[in-house]
């Protein structure tokens, strides 16, 4: 392969690996004030001031519950009434799981009333979607928390009501754990968590590395959402008045805070707040069903429409061949069709610039002790052959968006996740034809479809190429080096990217001979 065009492909491949790290460090600046938020840590007051937490346990047992539909799975917990599982059942993906019963979603994230409600066991009352828990403080306040979910969506609601069972005004200041950060599915998976909101009719996107210690994100925010590769969790508020914080704990822990304003409660008032809450995939076509502006929380970066174009013509694809690795390949000879105008120009500029080799080195034994007179002879050879140096790799720029554009689709659609072609299990993961034991540096599997793209490469190279003595090494090298960079991709990433290089193969020895 000619240096220039061997340089190109090492420029675009070193691109779709940074591109992720290139977002979140020149993604657009906040538009709205954001303050330091404190810590949230619980109120120091008199051991006296507090109910003895055994008179706060109607059970003296923690007992978990569990509502599913076809869709979803919740579990929950009679001790603070909190979610400790979310579970997406279609795609046997655990989104969220608490091994404790410290902290869970939908908590207090402070003491209510000078309480700690969390380790408290309610009441409650189960059906097989819907789950009540009741805490009851004579004359003081009483309280429920009730989760429901829906045949057939991946929306469950929550219930918050507070009564004042005391006969003076009570002040209530709720502050509730919304949201946690997905379990991570694979390593540097985390470069995909995004924090998502609407915010002066645009969407907002924020990458998690971006959040150094808190924020606050004051209201209105009819939505919140935190998604990472493949899901999504969207908190959707009832009231405008609620305001969200985010607050970074561990390295890769992130806590979604929703905020109430202070509520005073009159002898015998109630107060009541609900929340839809959506956890499912990260597929537009399923946000729009529940809210249409939900199908922006799917962005691919600064290409986003050529992606989602991209995107659309992989799903024709499927519903034309009902696989998505043909579907891929369908894709592949889409992309190539429609490319072939520049890789046509790029292969004639290459093999014209390849075939006065041999004068240009005649040239620089010539005049190499004169530089000047060097440069002069060579841009007379270029005019006199009409060889443009930079056609080879001007092309391969001009397809960069398009090349990132696939990285991101193949990458990151959900549609992917789970799909099998072959011997692949799951076009969202490497192959794996066979499984090893144990790890080999980072190696835990024997990935074909790699292996086959290096040889593929290194046949189109020694097939198509006249070598001096450094191309020899670059022919080696180009092989070796895609072989490692894609081994570990996704299955569905290798399979374009080996279809691919099969047309252009074809195509070089169709315009060689």
């Amino acid at each position: 392969m000619e240096k220039k065009s061997f340089l190109g492909f090492l420029l675009i491949l070193l691109l779709l690996l940074l591109y992720p790290y290139y977002l979140s460090l020149f993604s657009p600046p906040q538009q709205k004030k954001i303050t330091k938020m404190r810590e949230f840590t619980p109120t120091e007051t008199p051991s006296s001031q507090y109910i003895e937490i055994k008179e706060l346990k109607n059970y003296d047992t923690v007992h978990d519950t569990v509502i599913r539909n076809n869709l979803l799975e919740i579990k929950t917990s009679n001790q603070g009434g909190g979610i400790n599982l979310i579970r997406l059942i279609r795609f046997n993906a655990t989104l969220y799981n608490s091994d404790n019963y410290d902290k869970n979603i939908f908590f207090f994230s402070e003491p209510l009333l000078n309480y700690d409600l969390n380790k408290a066991h309610y009441t409650y009352t189960e059906q097989e979607k819907r789950i009540e828990y009741h805490l009851s403080l004579p004359g003081e306040f009483a309280l429920e928390k009730i989760f429901a979910l829906q045949e057939d969506s991946y929306l469950l609601s929550f219930t918050l009501r507070i009564k004042n069972l005391s006969p003076q005004p009570l002040p209530v200041n709720l502050s509730l754990l919304a949201g946690e950060n997905f379990l991570p599915q694979e390593p540097w998976e985390e470069r995909y968590w995004e924090i998502v909101y609407p915010q002066a009719e645009k969407i907002r996107h924020e990458f998690f590395r971006q959040i150094r210690h808190s924020q606050i994100y004051l209201a209105p925010l009819p939505w919140f959402a935190l998604k990472n590769k493949y899901f999504v969790q969207i908190l959707v508020p009832s009231a405008e008045n609620v305001s969200f914080a985010l607050q970074r704990g561990a390295p890769r822990s992130l806590r979604i805070i929703s905020q109430f304003p202070v509520t005073i409660l009159p002898p015998e008032g109630s107060r009541e707040e609900n929340f839809l809450i959506y956890f499912g995939p990260l597929d537009s076509e399923v946000l729009k069903r529940y809210n249409k502006t939900w199908a922006e929380v799917v962005y691919y970066g600064m290409f986003d429409g050529i992606a989602k174009f991209i995107l659309k013509l992989l799903k024709l694809g499927f519903a034309f061949f009902k696989n998505y690795g043909l579907a891929i390949i369908f894709l592949s000879f889409l992309v190539n069709l429609f490319l072939f105008p520049f890789t046509w120009k790029s292969t004639k500029a290459m093999r014209a610039l390849q075939n006065i080799q041999p004068q240009i080195e005649q040239l620089r034994k010539t005049y190499g002790q004169d530089v000047q007179r060097l440069n002069r002879e060579i841009l007379e050879l270029y005019r006199k052959h009409k060889v443009n140096p930079l056609g080879g790799c001007l092309p391969l720029f001009l397809q960069m968006p398009i090349f990132i554009s696939l990285y991101q689709v193949l990458v990151r659609a959900i549609e992917l996740k789970g799909a099998k072609f072959l011997w692949i299990k799951d076009l969202a993961l490497p192959d794996a034809l066979i499984t090893f034991p144990r790890n080999f540096f980072f190696i835990n599997s024997l990935n074909l479809l790699p292996l086959i793209m290096a040889g593929m490469v290194f046949l189109q190279q020694k097939k198509t190429q006249v070598y001096s003595s450094s191309q020899r090494q670059t022919a080696w090298f180009m092989p070796l080096f895609l072989g490692f960079i894609f081994y570990n991709f996704p299955a569905g990433v290798v399979l374009y990217w080996l279809i691919s290089t099969g047309l252009n193969l074809c195509f070089s020895w169709r315009l060689q001979g």
